[in-house]
């Protein structure tokens, strides 16, 4: 794809043609929309559609699917920018960013071919785990009398619920529940 190509080139001159910082970028990009749980879980969500699709044969009249286009081309639009905002303000280039958003679709999708997972969804897939099955955040829990943690500084935000899940037995969501119940331990 020429639009793709050229993309790529043109992050690549902005990191000074180097494909380390480049792919470094890419990857950040990736962690970071995960992270702050940006939707980006399909091909259509990232996908730039420069001009609504032709209305063949049907006069110039909109119509209500043309409608839910417009909404979920706006809906995609603020998406990407969102991504783009978020990760320009950690300093990564916004050619790497246009790129991340090109290229994470088919990054999915691969991963969920072959039964892989990106190294920064484990967090997220062990806490679901736990949370799905009691029983085996009891078992962790009765099985851990201690827990080493370094970098804490550096420890994602689903990787904390997860520390937080282990350690204290209870959910963000647990924590902010209504006056009068408190947390509810999870077992």
């Amino acid at each position: 794809d020429g639009q793709l190509r050229s993309r790529h080139l043109q992050a690549l001159n902005d990191v000074g043609q180097s494909r380390s910082n480049l792919q470094q970028n890419i990857v950040r990009c990736i962690d970071l929309w995960k992270e702050a749980n940006v939707p980006l879980r399909s091909a259509g969500c990232c996908a730039y559609v420069a001009h609504p699709p032709a209305r063949e044969g049907r006069g110039d009249l909109p119509t209500e699917e043309d409608a839910h286009h417009d909404e979920d081309q706006q809906r995609e639009d603020r998406v990407r920018e969102a991504c783009i905002e978020l990760a320009m303000r950690l300093g990564i280039p916004e050619s790497s960013a246009l790129l991340a958003l090109d290229v994470y679709p088919e990054y999915q999708d691969r991963h969920a071919a072959a039964g892989t997972a990106d190294p920064s969804d484990l967090a997220g897939t062990a806490y679901r785990l736990l949370l799905d099955r009691p029983e085996a955040l009891h078992l962790l829990r009765s099985k851990l009398r201690h827990i080493i943690v370094d970098e804490y500084q550096d420890m994602s935000v689903s990787q904390h619920a997860l520390l937080r899940l282990v350690v204290r037995g209870v959910t963000d969501e647990d924590e902010r529940a209504p006056a009068g119940g408190a947390a509810r331990e999870r077992r």
